[in-house]
């Protein structure tokens, strides 16, 4: 659990329904005391049930059902749940997997623009009381295959949805960025907490 002392207290005890420490990392900003609880869901069921939604419902749909999940366990307390798209060319990529398709992806991507969609929700009670989807416009430069590929020898970036690793040396593949940091990494933090306030979720 992260506790550090803040100037607000939130009515409820949050919980973060993810294992992801970029995440984590982007709510430990705010010194507002959480834990993280990993969502047991299937994802690919959820995508396939909501496959006639569009891209935008359907991440943070992904993200309530995280949230929900978490919330039948700790019904009394307050949870967030999140989870990212990556958009390209009006599809979706996955990630990559292995040293070979990663290369292969960011090459694809190259001198050209995608979205990533960072879906949130929150949720009390088995309720969702709020969610919504935050999207980042990114234009990747233009580079050689040699230096693609010592990029993704570096970092080994095979897990992420995009391909690389906005939060270190993979910003150096990007010329423009159109949005929000923190939805960069997944967790949008201004809606979130603009959410909780109008909620009234925190203490007086």
């Amino acid at each position: 659990m992260f506790f550090e002392v803040s100037f607000i207290n939130l009515k409820y005890e949050l919980i973060l329904a993810s294992n992801s420490q970029s995440r984590a990392a982007i709510l430990k900003t705010v010194k507002i005391p959480f834990m993280q609880i990993v969502a047991n869901i299937d994802e690919e069921k959820l995508l396939n049930l909501n496959a006639q939604s569009s891209y935008k419902m359907q991440v943070q749909n992904l993200a309530g059902a995280k949230a929900m999940e978490v919330s039948t366990r700790y019904p009394d307390s307050l949870i967030i749940g999140a989870d990212q798209m990556v958009l390209f060319e009006n599809r979706l990529l996955g990630k990559p997997g292995n040293r070979e398709n990663t290369v292969l992806q960011l090459s694809k991507l190259q001198s050209k623009r995608h979205q990533l969609l960072s879906g949130w929700a929150i949720c009390l009670g088995k309720k969702i009381l709020a969610k919504g989807t935050d999207t980042v416009s990114l234009k990747m430069r233009p580079m050689s295959k040699e230096l693609l590929i010592k990029y993704v020898e570096l970092e080994k970036s095979y897990d992420s949805c995009g391909g690389y690793y906005f939060e270190s040396a993979g910003r150096l593949l990007f010329d423009e960025v159109s949005g929000s940091y923190d939805s960069i990494l997944g967790l949008p933090l201004e809606p979130l907490l603009n959410a909780i306030w109008d909620l009234d979720l925190v203490m007086p």
